[in-house]
């Protein structure tokens, strides 16, 4: 193949004797090259023989040679089959091939590094130049299996153009016989200049098999009653014996003579269109080419017009096999994007190809005929001549439906999978790669869920890989070691019970099972998942120990592992916003009761050391914040239990403005302003006081450059309340007020929900502005926020006046261990064992005996038979509440005092009526609130 450009040889095209014919094309020889050089098949072409005389880009690529390193050799270099076997399939083949021109199936090949692939090859045979030719386009079907996401869309260039060609003029005057040809249209016909041509000489050059059509069109046209005006095409045969194409274009001219009208002229052009015919010969073997293709082909002309569809793309519109209505793509067929939208149609890959943009990789949907869709991609380019001009577009396509129904089915299952392995209740999922030597070991996956299995973050894991080998406990590395040895021997399924230390110090049981997958390399992926057994083992322990000739013991120790299980899953349903703080306020003062009380004898122990007194101070002051979290957890789920009284805000404000100062350091000005005569507000002095340091550790913290932070308070008073949000009535204002950074309307709306901060991580809980909040709600009042971004902002705290409410004096409690024992009898009941074990410790080194109860029912059940001085009993509990048990024992025992333990303050179930002790508490607080009791006598 020749261009005026450069020689095809760039495409490893080689033999151009053999070829002549294949590389004449219409298409600009540029935009044919490009179109085969970017096919995704591989395209070869060989002689009978079988020896290879031209390979495209992607033949050289799938077999792993050069360009140009193929030609010459014989195509059994490319074949995997044993000689002998070899020679009988290409017999076969060869044989089929004669007989039916075409052939199709799967081929083993090898490539140069010998390695075997198999491909799905077309084989068909080609007559070029008279000589039989096999043209072979395959396709390397080894890697579509395995990923078919990474098939590459095949573009194609094709570029349709015709050539303009001069007119020779010829007139026959039919009364004479005299033939006129202008030197043009003598030259077509092989006439000399100078010769006088004739109506003979004219028929001797037409090809004798178009005589009989020429001369049948030329009467026609010489027909007065037809006059028939249409172009033909024919042979010509000139003196020199070469043969040409031409297109005639005649018409007679008519004389009306005696009213019977005659032709006395025929007059009209000739043009030599062999190169026209002989394109069209070429670009049917060339679309003969792009038909075998599995990618749809769509070309289009420079106006936009279709000029080409091959049957895959047929296929994929649904449309008929090669028929093309003329009009534009978004005409002719039914576009949309992928979310079922009506494709603009200059939007279009093939639009905007014209327009001269190459598109990759694009998307859309196509509505067929009978009523599916599929989701194509594909692109599109330009085709442009030699001279660089466009003449139109090509567009590759394919049918993306089935991989991506595939992926998004993919990505939904490991959505789905992911969500559950991450939220394993006590459990994970994992995966460990072993080398095939059984030896290295590597986590190739943990579920989020490791994290609350063992209190380690997979960022930790990531540092140092082995971590969760580090937790087992030494004692049980050894039988973990030796039953992973032997499941790798075997390739068994594995099973382990192990202990392992959390990140906290919690020593628990896990069941680790895993079953092996191995890979091609010879490695091992192991499949597991460990699972917190640690209740499985306690309960285990604990059944072993039971009595088991006592039915009774069995059947309690059955109810009570229901209940355990019903508690569980009652533990497990999600509440409402506050309900669920709350919820996790009461757990929480649960877990911190034991912990401050245990921490609290402990650290009272005589003997210890300096080093253990350091470590339990820091034990108790940890606890003791979480306390402070809990409270603010409660603040702001409006249930933390208050002692309203009046409270003085001049003087609270007033003794806390040199704190306040000298918190905010040098470079903020503090100053107040109080009106004179301030009414008491209703609160709870602490609380407030928390509160408004809370909003000076805000205000300071919003001008790090300093500025200037006011503490206000003035009587309010509203009739309807702002926004309908507060009673009508008399209000105490406390306005915080600072010039520091401000807040967007978005962050200020978002500033009192809990946990939302902005002071970086490790620089605040973000439960300071939902406390306070809270705190305002409880109180019957409200929290304020007005703030501009860069003009500071101001907290206002609007809280009732104390009208008519008497003060409480404030209790305070004694710190200190009375040197004497105290002498009584103590129930203690809740359904908390730790706290039970704890709380029931105090008592008896206060000097208390006590007998305790896991439930309303059993305490009842004791007290039928024991006389108790001291009821101590938690307020929630499954089954019967503390309140109600309270009630029953006041009636039954009038003499016996009652103190109910609360985790939280449930305004509704609590009765006021009963002596309280907030959870958690330590010893002084348990020793002042029993003291308390025998104070009233209650």
């Amino acid at each position: 193949m020749q261009s005026d450009k450069a020689p095809i040889a760039t495409s490893s095209l080689a033999g151009a004797e053999e070829l002549t014919r294949l590389n004449r094309s219409a298409l600009p020889a540029d935009a044919y090259r490009t179109l085969l050089d970017n096919m995704s098949e591989g395209v070869s072409l060989s002689d009978e023989g079988g020896i290879i005389v031209y390979t495209n880009p992607a033949e050289n690529r799938m077999f792993g040679y050069r360009p140009g390193e193929l030609l010459g050799q014989h195509v059994s270099v490319q074949n995997a089959y044993p000689p002998d076997e070899n020679e009988r399939i290409v017999a076969t083949v060869i044989a089929e091939l004669k007989a039916s021109g075409f052939w199709r199936g799967e081929w083993r090949n090898r490539r140069k590094d010998g390695e075997v692939f198999t491909t799905t090859s077309r084989i068909s045979a080609v007559d070029i130049e008279g000589r039989l030719h096999w043209l072979c386009v395959q396709e390397d079907i080894t890697e579509q299996t395995r990923a078919a996401d990474e098939l590459r869309t095949s573009e194609a260039r094709l570029a349709l153009a015709t050539h303009a060609a001069s007119l020779g003029i010829w007139d026959w005057e039919i009364a004479t016989g005299r033939m006129a040809y202008s030197p043009l249209a003598k030259e077509i016909c092989g006439f000399a200049p100078e010769q006088e041509v004739t109506y003979e000489n004219a028929k001797a050059v037409t090809h004798p098999d178009d005589y009989p059509r020429t001369s049948a069109m030329a009467r026609r046209a010489l027909d007065p009653e037809l006059r028939e005006v249409q172009p033909y095409e024919y042979r010509i045969v000139r003196p020199d014996g070469s043969i040409r194409w031409v297109i005639a274009h005649g018409e007679a001219v008519f004389d009306d003579v005696g009213g019977q009208p005659r032709a006395v002229r025929y007059v009209g052009t000739l043009q030599d269109i062999t190169d026209r015919k002989q394109t069209e010969q070429e670009l049917r073997e060339q679309f003969a080419i792009l038909a075998q293709l599995a990618e749809g082909v769509i070309v289009a002309d420079a106006n936009g017009r279709l000029t080409f569809v091959n049957d895959s793309a047929a296929r994929l519109h649904g449309v008929g096999a090669l028929g093309v209505e003329p009009g534009h793509y978004s005409d002719t067929y039914h576009l949309f994007t992928e979310d079922g939208r009506p494709y603009p149609p200059l939007e279009l890959p093939l639009s905007r190809a014209l327009r001269g943009e190459t598109v990759e990789d694009a998307r859309w949907l196509v509505q067929r005929p009978d009523g599916t869709s599929i989701l194509a991609i594909g692109g599109a380019r330009p085709i442009r001549d030699q001279a660089g001009d466009q003449i139109g577009a090509v567009l590759t396509l394919r049918d993306d439906t089935a991989r991506d129904a595939a992926q998004r089915a993919l990505r939904e299952n490991e959505a789905r999978l992911r969500a559950i392995t991450d939220n394993l209740p006590g459990g994970m999922v994992y995966q460990v790669r072993v080398d095939a030597d059984g030896e290295g070991r590597s986590f190739q996956f943990l579920s989020q869920s490791f994290e609350k299995l063992t209190g380690y973050s997979l960022d930790q894991v990531a540092a140092e890989p082995l971590l969760p080998y580090r937790t087992i406990l030494p004692e049980d590395a050894g039988s973990l070691a030796l039953a992973e040895e032997e499941a790798i021997r075997s390739l068994s399924p594995f099973d382990h019970e192990v202990r392992f230390r959390r990140a906290d110090g919690e020593v628990r049981w896990a069941r680790i099972i895993s079953a092996p997958r191995q890979q091609t390399d010879g490695s091992t992926i192991w499949d597991g998942i460990k699972i917190d057994v640690t209740d499985q083992k306690r309960l285990e322990t604990e059944l072993n120990a039971l009595n088991e000739s006592l039915e009774r013991r069995v059947r309690d120790r059955t109810v009570e592992l229901e209940r355990v299980h019903e508690q569980l899953r009652q533990s497990q349903k999600l509440e409402a916003m506050g309900q669920l703080t709350g919820g996790v306020a009461h757990d929480f003062n649960n877990l911190l009761t034991p912990i401050l009380g245990s921490l609290d004898l402990v650290v009272q122990k005589p003997g210890l050391g300096e080093r253990e007194q350091r470590l339990l101070r820091a034990a108790l002051e940890s606890a003791e914040r979480a306390k402070t979290l809990v409270q603010r957890l409660l603040a702001f789920a409006r249930r933390q239990p208050l002692q309203l009284g009046p409270v003085d805000v001049s003087a609270t404000i007033g003794g806390m403005i040199d704190l306040v100062a000298s918190t905010s350091g040098p470079r903020v000005r503090v100053s107040t302003d109080v009106q004179d005569g301030l009414p008491a507000a209703l609160a709870e002095r602490n609380q407030l006081e928390m509160a408004l340091l809370n909003l000076c550790v805000n205000a300071r913290d919003a001008m790090p450059e300093g500025g200037e932070l006011s503490i206000a308070a003035r009587r309010v008073a509203f009739t309807t309340g702002p926004s309908g949000e507060l009673e009508p009535g008399k209000y105490v204002s406390i306005a915080v007020s600072d010039t520091g950074l401000g807040m967007t309307p978005e962050v200020a709306a978002k500033a009192i929900e809990p946990f939302f901060s902005t002071k970086g991580i490790g620089r605040g809980t973000g439960l300071g502005l939902s406390m306070v909040h809270g705190l305002a709600s409880q109180l019957g009042g409200r929290m304020v926020i007005k703030s501009k971004l860069g003009l500071g902002t101001t907290i206002e705290l609007i809280l009732p006046v104390a009208e008519g409410v008497q003060t409480l004096p404030e209790t305070v409690l004694d710190a200190t261990i009375r040197p004497e024992k105290a002498k009584g009898t103590v129930l203690l009941v809740d359904d908390e064992e730790s706290v039970r074990i704890s709380t029931a410790e105090m008592l008896l080194e206060m000097g208390y005996t006590v007998r305790q109860a896991a439930s309303g029912a059993e305490a009842l059940r004791v007290l039928e038979s024991w006389r108790a001085q001291f009821l101590l009993t938690d307020h929630l509990m499954p089954g019967m509440t503390g309140t109600e048990l309270a009630e029953q024992v006041k009636r039954s025992h009038p003499t016996t005092r009652v103190l109910v333990i609360s985790g939280y303050a449930d305004i509704d179930g609590l009765p006021t009526k009963f002596p309280r002790l907030t959870k958690p508490f330590r010893k002084h607080e348990l020793a002042s609130a029993l003291d308390g009791l025998i104070a009233k006598g209650r």
